[in-house]
């Protein structure tokens, strides 16, 4: 038997999700004049800004949408390619970078994934990728810091650096190259 109790969990879901701070949620397009970023603060109307700012492209589409909450983002953040894939998904909480970033190629390959704790400090794994889905980079951080092993890769999958990080320092090969040479028997830098 279905009963009208039964929708109640439905109804409360949905009238929470069009509300923020007890304020409609409002969608504006970026090009609005009304808005205006004072000291990191968006602010709509002269006041700060909570719902959704969008782009679009020439014919219509859909090119970015960001959320906002009392003038910082707050919410997800997306932009798409022209074909409508994806092309860059990131999470902010208080204009804060958290949880997991990612973004795309135009091919569809993924560009980079990266990682935040909550206080917006790489954490985790940081890997990126040439547009042929070669792997480019794969760093490790703890709170922002580098940790453990470390790589990066030429577009032919050729290591490039590869080193570890234990206690803040580096150890193996960093991939640095030298920017000139010093003869010895001339005065003078090749």
């Amino acid at each position: 038997m279905f009963s009208k109790y039964k929708l109640l969990p439905i109804f409360l879901l949905l009238f929470s999700c069009s509300k923020i701070n007890n304020n409609a949620i409002e969608r504006v397009s970026v090009d609005d004049s009304n808005f205006d970023l004072v000291n990191g603060i968006l602010k709509h109307n002269n006041k700060p800004f909570s719902g959704f700012v969008f782009n679009t492209y020439s014919n219509g589409k859909l090119k970015s949408e960001k959320q906002f909450l009392e003038g910082r983002k707050n919410g997800y953040e997306k932009y798409w390619f022209s074909n409508d894939s994806l092309s860059i998904l990131r999470h902010f909480k208080n204009g804060v970078k958290i949880g997991t970033h990612q973004s795309w190629w135009n091919n569809r390959q993924l560009k980079f994934v990266y990682h935040f704790n909550d206080k917006g400090m790489y954490n985790g794994s940081i890997k990126e990728w040439y547009p042929n889905g070669q792997l480019a980079k794969d760093f490790n951080f703890i709170e922002g810091v580098e940790d453990g092993p470390q790589k990066l890769f030429k577009l032919n999958g050729a290591i490039k650096a590869n080193y570890i990080v234990v206690n803040e320092e580096r150890y193996g090969l960093i991939g640095l190259k030298k920017c000139y040479s010093v003869t010895s028997d001339k005065n003078e830098i090749q």
